[in-house]
């Protein structure tokens, strides 16, 4: 069976976050049985990423970025080489953004795969933002007009599921929940990273959104009363520069440290050397970021918001609190190591059955189902 999967942000997973992961692994786990093929635009610093890829067997279209948009957007649809592929699997919304590269280049391609017939799957892993802005406003519109085209819309929670089937306007069969997975065996068998005093990490976009923005306050007030405590925010995003006025203001720069965008086998040792996770989140699907500190066995301070508490138990797996009490959790986990060996405990036992050689089947089920229907 031949797959092509189509998005813009490229492969690297600096670049493409937790999109560009969860292809990877599951290509890992799936690609003796189905033979894939990326299309996507890469920046020259990913020649190593695909380079990985290529090792795997798989082919990747990568359109290299230039200054001019429309020239790559032609070179993208054009290159897109839908007529051998049994499947077109679409990581990102087409048309959704007003942008010729990550809206106008996807959904021409998603045009030209619809001409040819070709069973279509689109993975609905972004929650709607909090924002009621025009572009929200748009992204639910557009969702609404493409949703009779898809042969399966994935979700990776009930929450995004329900949101799906309200933005659709009806319950749908083709809405199908697999779950995310994990790099169970990278995480666990990495060295951790030594990092200073009891050590708090945020690993993410720096963005509102992801709720970086209460974090560092509250991390603030924990710093008055536990001298122990560091912060440390692994990331890029457009309060970067917030952040870093605020741990000027507040004279924190020996306590707060910024690591940027780091590489995944980076990110993964610093997860491991890390005393608590805090993910506090304004909105979202279920983030990848959750079972990656479960599966480094880390307790978790975060929200609950989107798809975040079918995954993280309050009590079991970490504290799940309003973004008011978030100093306060974090205090109390600072507090009390015993209670962090037994959630970290927890968390390890629990993230097993987010292993990405048991989520992977549910891949290759919809695909094959969708190639039968066809037929």
């Amino acid at each position: 069976m031949k797959v092509l999967l189509v998005h813009v942000t490229g492969v690297s997973t600096i670049r493409g976050g937790g999109i560009a992961c969860k292809i990877r692994n599951l290509i890992k786990e799936t690609k003796n049985e189905i033979d894939y093929t990326i299309l996507t635009f890469t920046e020259k610093y990913e020649d190593k990423d695909v380079e990985l890829l290529t090792g795997l067997g798989v082919e990747v279209i990568g359109t290299t970025l230039s200054r001019n948009s429309l020239l790559d957007c032609w070179r993208y649809v054009k290159s897109a080489p839908d007529a051998k592929f049994d499947v077109v699997h679409f990581h990102e919304l087409p048309l959704a953004y007003f942008d010729i590269r990550g809206g106008l280049a996807p959904g021409l391609t998603l045009l030209k795969a619809r001409l040819r017939g070709r069973p279509l799957v689109y993975e609905y892993q972004v929650a709607t933002g909090i924002m009621r802005n025009f572009q929200e406003k748009w992204k639910r519109m557009v969702f609404r007009s493409l949703f009779p085209l898809w042969g399966r819309v994935l979700v990776n929670s009930e929450y995004m599921r329900i949101e799906a089937s309200k933005l659709a306007r009806h319950s749908d069969e083709k809405i199908e929940l697999v779950r995310s997975g994990v790099n169970l065996e990278e995480i666990q068998s990495v060295t951790p990273i030594r990092l200073d005093g009891v050590s708090v990490v945020f690993f993410g976009h720096l963005s509102y959104l992801k709720g970086v923005d209460d974090l560092i306050r509250a991390f603030y007030d924990v710093s008055l009363r536990n001298r122990q405590a560091h912060l440390h925010l692994v990331g890029d995003g457009n309060l970067m520069e917030y952040c870093r006025n605020f741990v000027q203001e507040k004279k924190l720069k020996q306590r707060v440290h910024f690591w940027g965008a780091q590489p995944q086998n980076v990110l993964f040792r610093i997860i491991k050397g890390a005393d608590i996770c805090v993910l506090p989140s304004r909105i979202d699907a279920a983030p990848l970021a959750v079972l990656e500190a479960m599966a480094a066995g880390k307790p978790i301070v975060t929200t609950p918001v989107g798809g975040i508490p079918e995954y993280v138990k309050d009590g079991r797996n970490g504290i799940v609190v309003q973004h008011e009490k978030l100093a306060s959790a974090i205090e109390f986990l600072i507090e009390n190591e015993a209670v962090r060996d037994r959630i970290g405990q927890n968390n390890r036992q629990d993230a097993l059955a987010y292993s990405w050689k048991s989520q992977s089947r549910e891949y290759i089920r919809i695909y094959k189902t969708l190639v039968r229907q066809k037929n």
